[in-house]
């Protein structure tokens, strides 16, 4: 598991997307504009969850940038360009310390 504790401390920035009592998706942020996590349930993509909590995160800071990191091989990717973000950045084995 992951553990987010930590994300928590920023409620403003934080979401979790409910089914009945099952978490389907939860996205967290900095209040810097640093989004840090988020994940939808695999049986629940592409039903537009990740597209509403990555807007409401964008929409919490409206004066600021808001930056991520992602893999270049996560589909996700075609969301955030839609979005507008732009890579700045290839960073070799990111990840590779996290596995």
């Amino acid at each position: 598991g992951i553990d987010v504790s930590e994300c928590l401390q920023y409620p403003d920035y934080s979401i979790v997307v409910l089914y009945k009592r099952m978490v389907v998706g939860c996205a967290f942020m900095t209040p810097e504009g640093y989004i840090t996590y988020i994940c939808v349930h695999p049986e629940w993509r592409a039903a537009g969850i990740a597209t509403f909590m990555l807007y409401h995160l964008v929409q919490a800071i409206p004066d600021r940038d808001v930056t991520l990191h992602v893999s270049v091989n996560n589909p996700a990717m075609i969301l955030y360009q839609k979005f507008g973000f732009k890579p700045e950045e290839f960073i070799v084995k990111f990840y590779h310390k996290y596995y």
